[in-house]
């Protein structure tokens, strides 16, 4: 991978904004759909992606370029000038005819649309986030292959486990209907049964456009830009790895941990001052992975104080990329 631009892609929403949720909420109401003002918690801006850039400027300085897919949004704080950085509105990679959508999965889809992007990118939540040194053969093989990180993991035991979420229609049953479209056209070429990783990925733009223009898996992204919210038919964009391993473009590779759990913590009740400080300066002093996520849902405020007073700790030097 030496002298190989490698870009970076975040997905971004501030869904405590006003005229988001104002536009949220009319699309709901004009489908007969019960407007959910909790609906704005889940996406609520907690400054992870500010963190992130931090992490990525002291542990991935060799990230070339810096694409942010927002929907009309840009963060207050962002260094718009900053020439490391384009701003990627929903207007300039999903057609119009199936705009708004107020799911991530159309401009997940779509990321091969994104203008100027390199061939080599990866792709991040904005609370996913760099928790040590990296190097770029971490997500890339000497010999131009992708590494998808993953569990592996008996596809019964994962189905039976994610039945409930499969049955409300969110993010597994997405992944699934995705391995099961790629069995449908490559057959059993490759091991199925693995888990991807929630973080920091690796892809080849030429592999994720030609997946997308392959006429069955162009068909079911047609259906996700029909899903203006969340639903069951969606394709997760776990489709363009389980494309790129089918065709001998990416090999798995399993990872023990995702690094999920090093930051988020299950609190019940109050948390005393004294137990956060504890808490804090535990994970300070800790050996961190490479990767790691918030998994911020927005839903527990006092969850999401705690992590971002972590994160501050962690990440306390203003970037170039913040006014």
């Amino acid at each position: 991978m030496k002298n190989k631009k490698i870009d970076l892609v975040y997905l971004w929403v501030d869904g405590s904004d006003p005229k988001w949720i104002r536009r949220k909420n009319k699309f709901l109401k004009s489908v007969g759909l019960a407007e959910i003002p909790e609906a704005a918690h889940r996406y609520k801006d907690n400054d992870e992606l500010k963190y992130s850039l931090r992490s990525v400027e002291k542990f991935a300085p060799w990230i070339n370029h810096i694409f942010i897919i927002t929907d009309d949004q840009v963060p207050a704080w962002l260094n718009t000038k900053h020439p490391k950085i384009t701003i990627v509105d929903h207007t300039d990679i999903i057609p119009k005819k199936y705009l708004p959508v107020f799911s991530p999965r159309p401009p997940l889809v779509s990321l091969s649309k994104i203008p100027g992007l390199s061939e080599y990118f990866l792709l991040a939540d904005d609370d996913m986030l760099f928790g040590n040194y990296t190097t770029p053969d971490y997500f890339f093989t000497a010999d131009d292959k992708v590494k998808v990180h993953g569990k592996s993991y008996s596809m019964k035991k994962f189905i039976k486990n994610s039945a409930p979420r499969i049955n409300s229609g969110d993010y597994i049953k997405a992944i699934m209907n995705a391995k099961t479209l790629i069995r449908e056209i490559h057959g059993d070429s490759h091991n199925y049964e693995w888990e991807p990783s929630h973080n920091i990925t690796g892809y080849k733009k030429s592999s994720v456009e030609s997946a997308y223009n392959h006429p069955k898996i162009n068909k079911a992204i047609e259906i996700t830009y029909k899903s203006k919210i969340r639903g069951r038919d969606d394709l997760s964009q776990v489709i363009f790895q389980e494309y790129m391993l089918a065709n001998d473009i990416a090999h798995l590779e399993l990872v023990p941990k995702f690094g999920i759990k090093n930051i988020i913590e299950k609190f019940k009740g109050n948390i005393s001052r004294a137990y956060q400080a504890k808490k804090i300066k535990k994970r300070l002093f800790m050996p961190w992975p490479k990767l790691f996520c918030v998994n911020n849902s927005g839903m527990h405020p006092r969850i999401d104080k705690y992590n971002n007073k972590v994160l501050s700790k962690m990440f306390p030097k203003k970037s170039s990329f913040e006014v």
